[in-house]
């Protein structure tokens, strides 16, 4: 499991992760880095976003120093204005 993306003074990347197996916090180095982390619909109490789009992932780039971009942009469904509206 990810926990925090690492920056060195030269820019390069280190992900610090949770073996769960066996609960050892483990540091790899990076080539790349891409994130696929899903959308952060929960950071509203009405969504009928998936219970896992937390928005971590951006959280994640956010504590690494990384420049969040477009995010105005946060999609919102009219299926998530609660009752009677659904």
């Amino acid at each position: 499991m990810a926990l925090d993306l690492i920056r060195n003074a030269e820019g390069e990347v280190s992900w610090r992760r949770l073996e769960m197996e066996t609960g050892e916090v483990v540091v790899l180095p990076c080539q790349a880095v891409l994130f696929a982390t899903g959308g952060a619909g929960r950071i509203y109490s009405a969504s009928t976003n998936a219970f896992i789009n937390t928005g971590d992932g951006l959280g994640t780039a956010a504590r690494a120093g990384i420049p969040l971009g477009d995010m105005e942009f946060w999609e919102f469904h009219p299926t998530g204005v609660p009752a009677p509206a659904c």
